[in-house]
């Protein structure tokens, strides 16, 4: 239970974080598109064809200027949220083992705990109206279930398919 909490706790930092620097960078780019919008009005607002004049070159520079800050900006909190993240996956392969080779010992599911879960897999499978692939894993487990019991499963999908095609007659048969 720990390890989930430590890592739960890393989780809800990348969170803060990814919050904080969503509303710091959509409030930079909102700042930027005013700033070029104004840099357009200037510039439309001078004659077609008069030169560009020092105030105009001083506010493209600007402008510029606050692209680049915010492009770099925009970088370093990437880099920050990385790490911040990198942060996730470490707790993450800290508390959690990737070792997956106990899963497999041998044995496990032999003899009667075998026999009984095909058995539970194949009535899961009748009951969803997969017939074929339940009698075909009752071949291949060797299982043998009595016919009538089978026929259960097929009368109680003749009447769900009967249902879903709104014909009440076999369910109240």
């Amino acid at each position: 239970m720990e390890a989930c909490l430590a890592v739960e706790r890393e989780q809800e930092k990348v969170v803060k974080k990814l919050k904080a620097v969503s509303g710091s960078a959509t409030e930079k780019l909102q700042q930027v598109l005013h700033q070029i919008q104004a840099l357009k009005e200037l510039l439309t607002a001078a004659a077609p064809d008069a030169k560009v004049s020092e105030a105009q070159r001083e506010a493209v520079r600007q402008c510029l200027y606050s692209i680049k800050e915010a492009a770099q900006a925009a970088s370093n909190e990437h880099k920050d949220m990385h790490a911040t993240i990198s942060k996730l996956g470490k707790a993450i392969d800290k508390n959690f083992s990737a070792d997956i080779s106990a899963m497999n010992v041998d044995g496990a599911f032999s003899g009667q705990p075998c026999l009984e879960l095909n058995r539970v897999i194949c009535e899961h499978l009748f009951r969803q109206g997969k017939m074929e692939v339940g009698e075909t894993l009752m071949k291949e487990a060797e299982l043998e279930l009595d016919q009538s019991y089978l026929g259960q499963f097929t009368e109680l999908n003749l009447v769900l398919e009967a249902l879903r095609s709104r014909n009440v007659e076999p369910a109240l048969e």
